[in-house]
């Protein structure tokens, strides 16, 4: 992979259908790919789910053991159960030809006081560390957006942990905190459990 200056900085993004041109400087520019999940890509999809998520929250578990998360979130039934959802969207992100985050939505979910066919619930959004500060997601956000624009919807929402760096994200991207919630797992410690539900209107 290239080596990028002023890497925080994209000048423009070009969206493309799945492809996404970021242009960092006039010499520089990456690729970037929002791939919608096959089953062969499987094997892929979980291996950088479970690294990207433990990238970011494996401080969430007691003993650092997110493998409950895992068994419900990157296992090949959950993937081929997902799949046949028609509610759900899984993508594998690519960032110059290598895998580099992952990407959930579902459709239709309703979220006080919208209904399923007005809200889009931003599920997961997971990216590599050796990724972050590339622009990578706020074009997967855009996306995302541009996902739920296409489907009529009013707002996207999703949750997010009350204590992390993804919370100053959302919120400089337009997004309000609706409710507090918490992270129900036995596993998870109880100083991590606080969440947010977070909305934007389209």
């Amino acid at each position: 992979m290239k080596s990028i200056p002023n890497r925080n900085l994209v000048l423009a993004a070009t969206l493309n259908g799945n492809r996404v041109l970021l242009t960092f400087s006039e010499n520089t520019s990456a690729i970037m790919e929002i791939i919608p999940l096959t089953e062969s890509l499987f094997e892929s999809y979980i291996e950088i789910g479970k690294k990207a998520y433990d990238h970011h929250y494996l401080h969430l578990w007691k003993n650092q053991d997110s493998s409950p998360y895992h068994e419900r979130s990157f296992t090949r039934d959950v993937l081929l159960k997902d799949l046949t959802d028609g509610t759900i969207e899984l993508f594998l992100i690519h960032f110059e030809g290598k895998p580099a985050g992952v990407l959930k939505i579902i459709k239709d979910s309703p979220i006080h006081p919208f209904s399923g066919e007005e809200a889009l619930l931003l599920e997961k959004i997971y990216i590599l560390n050796v990724y972050t500060g590339k622009g990578i997601g706020k074009e997967v956000l855009a996306f995302t957006e541009q996902r739920a624009k296409e489907l009529s919807k009013k707002i996207i929402w999703l949750e997010t942990m009350q204590n992390s760096r993804a919370l100053h994200f959302y919120l400089a991207h337009g997004f309000e905190i609706n409710s507090e919630t918490l992270l129900h797992y036995d596993a998870a410690l109880d100083t991590e459990r606080p969440m947010y539900r977070l909305v934007k209107s389209l």
